[in-house]
């Protein structure tokens, strides 16, 4: 409302991309600006009732998203101006000070810094379930698979989510010849893994409908196969985006993966063992 109704100037038109690299490189931000729309599926084992909570969660959450952020750029163009918007660092506190001056940008900034909180807390502790199930399927990685009976909560997994974390950011933000931002680093060297990931995920759909094409799913594709190759299209497309936009620290990201290789295999083995 603030910066819908406040009287500022008009917003600029702006400009147009000048060819499909400047695009694809500005996708890179606007969807990493929607992620976490597949989060609610890393905890889907507390979900109740999940053939019919699950699909509505994930398609609710992702519409009401769309509709919220799109609604609060558009407040942002409104208020500040295109030009205004691409030189503001907080464009959230600047557009609420519109109206209600610097105590309302001083509120605004106490604000999202409890919403940043908020998502930490919430990221921490979906993303430990994945190292929770890491260890339920490998016995190399058991420990991670221990939940606390006092408090609830896989903590060998959290803490180990946090020791590689704190190392990520160590290394991008001490290491000079990475790059001048330990963020920008980070999300250079993780943005082809990300997208290299999500398209394997689209890819085995096809492969288990394939290979288990009669076994009993609680939840069916609509449209198969045209979504999911729509899906893993717009996943190639932006691994190469990702792959442009990272250059080298490519390979940089590829380290943790391929350390996982042997890591698999052994675990494999002390599987097949018992």
């Amino acid at each position: 409302l603030a910066g819908l109704l406040a009287s500022g100037e008009p917003p600029e038109a702006p400009p147009q991309a000048s060819n499909g690299g400047s695009f694809a490189f500005a996708m890179i931000f606007v969807l990493l600006a929607y992620g976490g729309w597949n989060d609610i599926a890393f905890v889907a084992a507390d979900v109740k009732d999940q053939r019919r909570n699950l699909p509505r969660a994930l398609m609710v959450g992702t519409l009401a998203v769309i509709v919220i952020y799109l609604l609060v750029n558009l407040a942002y163009l409104a208020g500040l101006g295109f030009e205004g918007l691409r030189a503001s660092r907080t464009p959230a506190a600047d557009t609420l000070g519109l109206a209600l001056g610097e105590g309302g940008a001083r509120t605004m900034a106490a604000l999202v810094m409890i919403a940043a909180l908020g998502a930490v807390n919430a990221m921490t502790l979906v993303g430990s379930r994945v190292y929770a199930s890491l260890g339920a399927d490998h016995p190399l990685f058991a420990r991670l698979a221990v939940w606390s009976p006092r408090h609830g909560a896989p903590v060998f997994a959290i803490a180990a989510q946090a020791t590689i974390c704190l190392g990520m950011i160590g290394l991008a933000e001490t290491v000079p010849s990475l790059g001048k931002s330990g963020f920008d680093v980070l999300l250079k060297c993780t943005a082809p893994v990300f997208w290299g990931f999500f398209l394997l995920t689209g890819i085995s759909l096809f492969v288990l409908r394939m290979r288990d094409g009669e076994r009993p799913r609680p939840f069916r594709v609509p449209l198969y196969p045209l979504l999911p190759l729509i899906f893993c299209g717009m996943c190639v497309y932006m691994l190469r985006s990702a792959i442009d936009y990272a250059g080298s620290l490519t390979l940089l990201g590829l380290v943790p993966v391929l350390l996982g290789l042997p890591l698999y295999s052994i675990s494999s083995r002390m599987r097949a063992g018992g």
